[in-house]
């Protein structure tokens, strides 16, 4: 099971793609729980997400959160062009590669 968080400013327009990811979770058969934040609940998720990532609008958080991680999480920015077009299936396959480089 994934734990996939998005984040962006107040979580609504995430939640677009995150029904996406979960579109493509299901066609898939790949068990993930995604959810979408906004940049104020980051501290809530965070010990609850095996993955963070973040859209276009908040991407100036991606240094801040590599920085002060104390469990090693990884996070990144959705492109812009996967956002744009709210590409589930790419975001899902990034979170994934994310999640299983970050276990080696």
């Amino acid at each position: 099971m994934y734990n996939i968080v998005l984040c962006c400013v107040s979580a609504v327009s995430s939640s677009v793609m995150v029904t996406k990811i979960k579109e493509a979770c299901t066609r898939d058969n790949i068990q993930a729980l995604v959810w979408s934040i906004g940049e104020a609940g980051l501290d809530l998720a965070w010990s609850e997400a095996d993955v963070i990532m973040l859209t276009p609008q908040v991407r100036h958080l991606e240094s801040k959160l590599k920085e002060r991680q104390d469990r090693r999480i990884p996070v990144a920015v959705i492109s812009d062009k996967d956002f744009a077009a709210m590409d589930g299936d790419a975001v899902l396959k990034q979170a994934i590669q994310l999640i299983e480089e970050s276990k080696k």
